[in-house]
């Protein structure tokens, strides 16, 4: 989908050499990430025709406020949080926070369930619209 796959960069140069660029409107090295709705319908509904299995992807997506939180709900289900972590840079300041999402769909287990694993990245600033997403 892009170079970052065969680049694999951590989780601090995602945030400060990407998601902060984008969010200032900045360019970003290593040429262009996609824009993608990755809550406006179902993950394969998304991918189907572009993504391989096991193929990493890199995304830039907004998210839709529910009141004062953000709201994963998709189509037939829901990206489920399943933890937080704080990202820091070497010299300790907190840059921001990689959670982790897995879909699950509504009504029980399914074939798709728990299938489609997500990193999302945002800033510590929790106003801002943009998020890195990584699968």
């Amino acid at each position: 989908m892009n170079s970052l796959a065969k680049y694999r960069p951590t989780d601090e140069c995602l945030i400060t050499d990407y998601l902060q660029p984008k969010v200032m409107g900045k360019p970003l090295p290593l040429g262009q990430i996609d824009e993608c709705d990755l809550y406006s319908q179902e993950p394969w509904k998304i991918f189907n025709t572009t993504l391989e299995l096991k193929q990493t992807f890199y995304v830039f997506t907004e998210l839709t406020k529910m009141g004062s939180r953000n709201s994963r709900t998709v189509g037939s289900g829901t990206w489920k949080g399943q933890h937080r972590t704080k990202i820091f840079n070497d010299g300790g300041d907190f840059l921001g926070y990689k959670k982790s999402f897995k879909f699950q769909e509504g009504g029980g287990p399914s074939a798709t369930s728990g299938r489609w694993i997500m990193k999302e990245f945002s800033m510590c600033d929790e106003r801002e619209e943009w998020f890195l997403c990584v699968g």
